[in-house]
C-alpha cells in the first residue's frame, strides 16, 4: 500500500451543524464535498437535502458522505480532481441503483449474503425498527446482513432476511465473508508493541473481526483463544488491526490508539477511530474522544481489573 503515511496526526470529529468533519478534511472542505455531491445529484435530476454525514433525495435514497469524503481526501491529484472523483463515486452508485432498488430475491441471498461489521452511529434511529435480526456486540457496533453488491453494500431488513430465515442466511452469510481473503499482513513492532494487521481492497476487510477467531488460526504465532482478549481496531472498512492482551496491554494500547487515529483518518472508508476490548466475540470501548475531537482514554474498571491481575498488583482501594 504505496504512499501508507507513517506519522500520527490527532483525530479530530469537528462540530456543529453542517461542521462535522469527514475522513479528516476541514470544514471548508467538508462542505465542498457536500457540495459537490449536491451539484452532481442536481445534474442527474435528482434535487437532494444535505445533512451532516449524508444526503437524502426526494425519492427517498440516501447517499452517505463518510466514503467519499475519503476518497477526496486520499486522492492523489488534490483537491483540484475532486469533482472527478464525486462524479465517479456517485455515478457509480446511481448506475448500480438508477431508481429506488427493486425488491431482493431468494436467489440473490443465498449467492450473494454477507456478514458485515456496522457502527450504529451510521444508522437513523427509527432504521433500528427494520433490522431487528441484527446481533449486537458492544462499544455501538452490530453484526448486519447485507448484499455485496459490484462493489456496493445493500443492507437487508427484517422482510429480506425472512426470505431465507435468520440464522440460515447468517450461516450463508458467514461462509461469503469466510471466503474473502485479505490482501495483506502486516507485524508492526516498536519497541515492546506487536500489533497485527490485515488489509486489503474489499470493503469487508474490518468484518472479519465477526470471524475473529478463524484470523487468529492462520497468523503466525498467535493463539485462537486468549481468555483475556485481545485489543482491536477497525479504522476503515479495509484494515482490522489487533493484539493479544497481556502484560505490555498499556503500550500496545497506545500503539493501537495512534494506528487508529491514523488510518481513520488516511483509510478509505473510515469506521472508528478508537480502540476496543474484544472477548468472545463482545466489544468494549476503551478509547474515546472529548468535546474539542481530542483522543482520551475510557476504560472500564472491569480491564484494569485485568492489568492488574496479570501484573499481579492489588488495586488501590
Amino acid at each position: 500500500m504505496a504512499g501508507r503515511p507513517t506519522q500520527g496526526a490527532a483525530w479530530t470529529a469537528g462540530t456543529g451543524p453542517n461542521d462535522r468533519r469527514l475522513s479528516g478534511l476541514t470544514p471548508r472542505q467538508t462542505q465542498r464535498v457536500r457540495d459537490l455531491a449536491r451539484q452532481f445529484l442536481a445534474e442527474n435530476g435528482l434535487e437532494a437535502v444535505v445533512h451532516d454525514d449524508h444526503l437524502r433525495t426526494a425519492d427517498g435514497r440516501e447517499f452517505g458522505l463518510y466514503t467519499l469524503a475519503s476518497k477526496c481526501h486520499n486522492a492523489p491529484l488534490g483537491e483540484g480532481s475532486w469533482p472527478v472523483v464525486v462524479r465517479d463515486y456517485l455515478g457509480g452508485l446511481l448506475a448500480a441503483y438508477p431508481d429506488v432498488p427493486p425488491p431482493v430475491t431468494e436467489e440473490q441471498l443465498r449467492e450473494r449474503a454477507c456478514l458485515r461489521l456496522v457502527n450504529l452511529h451510521s444508522l437513523k434511529p427509527e432504521a433500528y425498527e427494520w433490522y431487528r435480526y441484527a446481533r449486537r456486540l458492544g462499544a455501538g457496533f452490530v453484526e448486519m446482513l447485507v448484499l455485496a453488491e459490484d462493489g456496493f453494500a445493500r443492507f437487508l431488513n427484517d422482510a429480506d432476511v425472512a426470505l431465507v430465515g435468520a440464522d440460515e442466511l447468517r450461516g450463508i452469510a458467514r461462509e461469503n465473508l469466510r471466503a474473502i481473503e485479505p490482501d495483506e499482513y502486516e507485524l508492526r513492532s516498536k519497541d515492546d508493541t506487536h500489533l497485527h494487521v490485515v488489509r486489503g481492497a474489499s470493503g469487508f476487510i474490518a468484518s472479519k473481526l465477526l470471524m475473529l477467531p478463524e484470523v487468529l488460526a492462520v497468523v503466525p504465532g498467535l493463539r485462537t483463544h486468549y481468555p483475556d482478549g485481545l485489543l482491536v481496531a477497525v479504522p476503515n472498512r479495509h484494515e482490522l488491526a489487533f493484539t493479544p492482551l497481556g502484560l505490555n496491554a498499556p503500550y500496545d494500547l497506545l500503539a493501537l490508539a495512534e494506528y487508529a487515529a491514523l488510518m481513520h483518518t488516511h483509510g478509505e472508508a473510515p469506521l472508528a477511530p478508537f480502540v476496543y476490548w474484544w472477548r468472545d466475540g463482545e466489544l468494549t470501548q476503551l478509547t474515546a474522544a472529548d468535546a474539542a475531537g481530542h483522543l482520551t482514554w475510557a476504560a472500564p474498571y472491569e480491564f484494569v481489573e485485568v492489568i492488574a491481575r496479570m501484573w499481579d498488583e492489588p488495586l488501590a482501594s
